[in-house]
């Protein structure tokens, strides 16, 4: 899934507050060049992401503001039973290609937390990342629902340099983004905010992630929700 929606240029904000338990209803579909995904079959999409990933308790400090640039990798799917349309996350790079699953960041001056230099990692963890369309009471759109694909929970693991050695940290739950948009050109846009579980492998410890972006296929067929 070359999936771009700003999950690129990565403006991540990494949070880990449950996901609001809100009633869901049958969702809609994805649509590629106008007509619904075939049931089975599988479109290839890009989604550049930029991620600022604000981080409380990491390495005892208050503060860690870490922010990426990437693109997700993937494909959106034809209708599953239930009626909803669903996509799947496979692979992450950074922009210029050169890097996989594991991206160099920058930790932003001041807000550095335990991380003595500018630059720490950010490794998308336990791929494939699964989701569906879900149509929430009082939505007019869709929003994007991920979920495990069997290897655990959608997580981050987040790496850099100290003063003494170096500092890690994991964290994981639940991915689910704002509502999505058809924009201009057929792009699809949906923020992820506020949207993982609290489960750092240091229990102190909480991560908010926002980040917007939009998502396309890969061979430049307009994409849509309806």
């Amino acid at each position: 899934m070359r999936k771009i929606q700003i999950l690129g240029g990565l403006f991540v904000m990494l949070t880990f507050s449950a996901i609001a338990t809100t009633s869901a209803i049958a969702a809609d579909e994805w649509l590629v060049g106008g007509s619904s995904v075939a049931v089975g079959a599988k479109v290839a999409v890009v989604t550049g992401e930029k991620w600022l990933l604000l981080a409380l308790g990491f390495g005892g400090f208050i503060k860690t503001h870490i922010v990426c640039n990437n693109e997700l990798l993937g494909t959106v799917n034809g209708l599953r039973a239930g009626g909803q349309g669903t996509d799947t996350i496979t692979e992450v790079h950074n922009l210029a290609l050169t890097q996989s699953k594991k991206i160099t960041c920058e930790a932003l001056s001041g807000e550095r937390g335990p991380c003595s230099t500018s630059v720490a990692s950010v490794e998308e963890i336990n791929f494939p990342w699964l989701s569906e369309l879900t149509l929430k009471t009082g939505d007019t759109t869709p929003r994007d629902a991920f979920s495990s694909g069997g290897s655990g929970a959608p997580g981050f693991r987040v790496e850099c340099a100290t003063a003494t050695g170096k500092f890690e940290e994991t964290c994981e739950g639940n991915l689910e983004t704002e509502q999505l948009k058809n924009e201009a050109g057929g792009i699809v846009g949906g923020e992820i905010k506020n949207a993982l579980s609290s489960k750092c492998a240091v229990v102190s410890n909480v991560a908010h992630i926002t980040t917007t972006g939009t998502t396309k296929t890969e061979n430049g067929e307009t994409l849509s929700v309806g």
